[in-house]
Formats: structure tokens, C-alpha cells, sequence
């Protein structure tokens, strides 16, 4: 009988403990974030983004003026 309650007193304080620590809870914002920063399919739409970029600025400097002289064909 002793040894029960011993053990029952012993589980008592355990569960008291187990119920005193606290748990993390990541917020909606913390879990986007780190989505936007890790998930591959959203590094992969990155690059994609980039590389459209720089298309459309290769394209926008080909119509860049130029000014050139061909003293070859000028006449005195």
C-alpha cells in the first residue's frame, strides 16, 4: 500500500512538470516566411522570375540609339 501511494505522489509531480513547459508555436507569418525562403518550387519560380528579367532587358537594349560614322563613303 505505501508503494502505491509513493507512486501515485511520484506520477503526480511528473505530470505537474510535464505541464509546466512550455511549446513553440509558430505564427502564420514565421511559416510563410520560411516557405517563401526554403520550399524548392518557390526557388525554382525565383530563377524562372530572374531569367525573364533579364530577357526583357536584353530586348529593351536592342533598341537602345546608336550614333555611327562611316568616313569611308563621305566626299569632299
Amino acid at each position: 500500500m505505501r508503494k502505491l501511494i509513493i507512486l501515485l505522489f511520484i506520477v503526480s509531480f511528473s505530470s505537474l512538470k510535464a505541464q509546466e513547459e512550455r511549446v513553440s508555436v509558430m505564427t502564420l507569418s514565421e511559416y510563410l516566411g520560411y516557405v517563401k525562403t526554403y520550399h524548392p518550387i518557390v526557388k525554382q519560380a525565383n530563377l524562372i522570375i530572374n531569367n525573364s528579367e533579364a530577357k526583357l532587358l536584353k530586348a529593351r537594349g536592342a533598341f537602345d540609339p546608336k550614333i555611327e560614322i562611316d568616313y569611308a563613303k563621305k566626299t569632299i
